[in-house]
């Protein structure tokens, strides 16, 4: 009996067995940080392409709003430039946004020729409640501008509203 009770006080290897325990938490919790840095990481990198291509999608935009409030009136009433439509784009088929022939919309100047920068619009015709205006002989159009980007597998597509008189 006596020699069992000394081996159940004898504590030899118990600090071994705390360490070896304690080191396998550390490595579990280790390893879910290093995890979750990395998907930290592919969101950081996720929203860095979506930030980039939202903003090159504002600028063709802003791009194709500059051409129509630079343009004659005698372009824009006959819808002389290729990518200024009198009818609705779906922006939603990517074959509405080739450059060429049957498509509707045309490359940024800052694209640097990687075609994946365009704006188009649409001629909505006059705006509503405009020709009410006795005053002006001129009429108030609605434009609906569209940027599109399209870079590093991410994409964007801006519509805003532009108006000018003519």
């Amino acid at each position: 009996m006596e020699r069992i009770i000394r081996q159940i006080e004898n504590q030899d290897g118990s600090a071994i067995l705390i360490a070896v325990v304690t080191l396998l938490m550390l490595t579990v919790l280790g390893l879910a940080a290093i995890r979750n840095t990395g998907m930290e990481l592919q969101i950081a990198g996720n929203s860095k392409i979506y930030q980039r291509n939202l903003y090159a999608a504002e600028g063709a935009g802003q791009e194709a709003a500059r051409r129509i409030e630079n343009a004659t009136d005698t372009e824009l009433e006959g819808l002389t430039p290729d990518w200024l439509n009198s009818h609705t784009i779906d922006i939603t088929d990517p074959a509405a946004w080739t450059i060429g022939v049957g498509g509707d919309s045309q490359a940024a100047e800052f694209d640097n020729g990687t075609n994946v920068i365009r704006f188009a619009a649409t001629d909505n015709g006059i705006a509503p409640g405009s020709s009410l205006v006795a005053t002006s002989s001129t009429k108030l159009h609605a434009f609906t501008i569209y940027g599109n980007s399209i870079q590093n597998s991410g994409d964007a597509t801006l519509e805003s509203g532009y108006r000018k008189r003519f």
